[in-house]
Formats: structure tokens, sequence, C-alpha cells
């Protein structure tokens, strides 16, 4: 499948174009280096936002990069194409919320913590959006440095 015929089909152009443009940066990243590395380097990025809209693309994606040998970067791109735009419960977007809490439930403060839990049981409880989850997992990304979580697409709707 060309460029053309990925960036044709209704799968991307039912996208925001936000994620339009990124996985249009993606496409290009990954093909001008034509190495699975490429791909795992974008995986990386995306892998948060993906689990956030389908555990069960996120396994096929994990699956799909297992084969060292591969390059599968139209079979990616597509795969992320159909999670963003699956739709999704709260429960859903918990499990992500959860693994991106990971990376400060042991450096946050007692008074962070408080509040994760608190928004996060105001977020179960259809109270607060998952907007106002994700700029307090900012926050944190960004008081902590956590460079990995400040590269991801996961805030990619996050304004700074």
């Amino acid at each position: 499948m060309s460029q053309q015929d990925i960036f044709q089909q209704e799968l991307f152009l039912n996208l925001d174009e936000v994620y339009q443009e990124q996985i249009r940066q993606s496409y290009q990243y990954i093909h001008s280096l034509g190495e699975m590395k490429a791909i795992e380097q974008e995986w990386a990025k995306y892998k948060y936002l993906i689990l956030e809209h389908s555990h069960k693309i996120y396994l096929q994606i994990r699956h799909l990069l297992k084969d060292k040998q591969a390059f599968p970067g139209q079979e990616f791109l597509i795969l992320i194409c159909q999670a963003l735009q699956e739709k999704t419960d709260r429960l859903t977007k918990v499990n992500s919320i959860d693994h991106v809490w990971g990376y400060f439930k042991n450096t946050a403060t007692q008074e962070e913590k408080e509040i994760y839990k608190n928004m996060l049981d105001s977020f179960i409880g259809d109270e607060i959006e998952l907007s106002e989850m994700k700029a307090f997992l900012y926050a944190l990304t960004k008081k902590y440095h956590v460079h990995y979580l400040l590269e991801s697409y996961y805030f990619i709707n996050i304004q700074p």
C-alpha cells in the first residue's frame, strides 16, 4: 500500500486533524528510516494513546512488533487509525490513566496522590472529563521531568 493509499482511506480521513497530521509525520519518519526500530520508536510515543482507545488493538500492535525481521509500517499505522476511531467507555480510559500514573506513584507527594485518587473517582463517576485527568497527569509529567511521557502522543490534545 502506498502513502497515497493510506491517506485516502476512510479510516484515515475520519480522524481528527491533529491525529491525521501526527500519522503523516509518523509515516514519513518510519519510511525515511525503513527499519523496525523506527516503528518501535513511534510505538513508544503512541502506546498510551492507543491503550486509551482500544486495549484490543494495543495488544494487536504489540504482537505485530514481535517479529523483529519484519517491517510492518503500513499495518502499524492502519491499526493506529483503527484504534483512534474506537468508541470507548470511561473504564477503558481508566486503564491508560493508571498506566501513566504508574510513572508517579512512587515520587508523587501525598497531596498529589490524594488529588489523583479524588480526580480518578470523579472521572469514573462521570463528574470530570478525560481532559482534566490528562491535564493533571501532564502537569506531573512536566514537574517530574518524565521525558518518555513528554515525548508521548498521549498528551497530544493537552495545551501546555
